[in-house]
């Protein structure tokens, strides 16, 4: 049963790779070009059709199975997680807390002992750093000076995407140049 569901997927697999193959090799000169490539389009939406009929169940198959396996895994895994997790933390405050020379030895000599943090074996301590923009404008003056590279200003694509799509030719927005694209869409099948 399971080598025929395969060699079905194999079939389908091959005969969706074999059309597609021929699709990509066609160039559109002429208006007989184009019907065949019309032509050759309905073709491919077919047998892509008939392939994902076959595939997709099968696919959803060993989804599933692996997603039973995968909450397995998760469920020996995570106890694990939160261990490190725990430890990280733990460490961490350990050794903020010798830093700062806020640990007290246990045999109660202070003598050289503020800043000096024992070398552990699995654990080191990198220092990271994070920024936080707290005057946008401020950044963008520096950016404007060139005190700072353009790069530290992300651009907001989705704002203008939304923006071009919504007002097309019509939108202007300084610094941006709106384009237009012409997509090819296969109608829907009757």
């Amino acid at each position: 049963m399971a080598k025929k569901k395969i060699d079905r997927f194999t079939q389908a697999g091959e005969e969706a790779t074999d059309i597609a193959t021929q699709a990509l090799a066609l160039e559109v000169v002429s208006d007989a070009q184009a019907m065949a490539a019309d032509e050759l389009f309905g073709a491919v939406v077919d047998v892509r059709s008939r392939a994902k009929a076959i595939m997709e169940p099968f696919v959803k198959d060993v989804r599933l199975a692996y997603e039973s396996v995968r909450a397995r895994r998760d469920a020996y895994l995570t106890p694990c997680e939160d261990a490190l997790t725990h430890l990280r933390a733990q460490l961490a405050a350990w050794h903020d807390a010798h830093v700062e020379g806020a640990m007290v030895p246990s045999d109660g000599d202070f003598e050289g002992v503020a800043h000096v943090v024992p070398t552990l074996q699995h654990i080191t301590f990198p220092e990271t750093y994070k920024p936080t923009v707290v005057d946008k404008m401020a950044l963008i003056l520096a950016v404007a000076n060139g005190e700072v590279p353009m790069v530290a200003l992300d651009v907001n694509t989705s704002y203008l995407n939304k923006r071009a799509t919504a007002e097309r030719a019509e939108c202007r927005i300084p610094g941006v140049v709106v384009e237009r694209i012409t997509n090819t869409r296969a109608k829907p099948q009757r």
